[in-house]
């Protein structure tokens, strides 16, 4: 699988118009646009722009996010819920803590 575009991606109004907004490369760097994003149809007007605004959001943000996640998943110690202390299996401990773990790790098996 080949590399991504180099981040970070920004909106660019410049090459812009009014049927579609261009998601490209970091400001400085020549190439061509990543995406061009249109409204949904004449009568949702401006979702270009909300859509593409969330696009370069997430994007911009997937690594740190994960990496934080892991760094949550890593830290975690069972031992520090008393309730999980007894149980033999801390995954049926009602804490709600678990559950969070898993679905971080749900997460982070997504984004594989």
């Amino acid at each position: 699988m080949s590399k991504h575009t180099p981040l970070p991606w920004v909106i660019s109004n410049q090459f812009s118009s009014a049927n579609y907004i261009q998601i490209r490369p970091h400001i400085g760097h020549k190439g061509y646009p990543i995406c061009k994003v249109k409204d949904l149809n004449k009568f949702v007007q401006g979702s270009a722009q909300a859509n593409a605004a969330l696009i370069v959001k997430a994007v911009n943000n997937h690594e740190a996010l994960l990496n934080e996640i892991q760094i949550a998943v890593d830290r975690f110690k069972p031992d520090h819920c008393v309730t999980c202390i007894n149980y033999e299996d801390p995954m049926r401990c009602d804490c709600g803590e678990h559950k969070h773990l898993q679905r971080m790790k749900q997460l982070l098996k997504g984004c594989e």
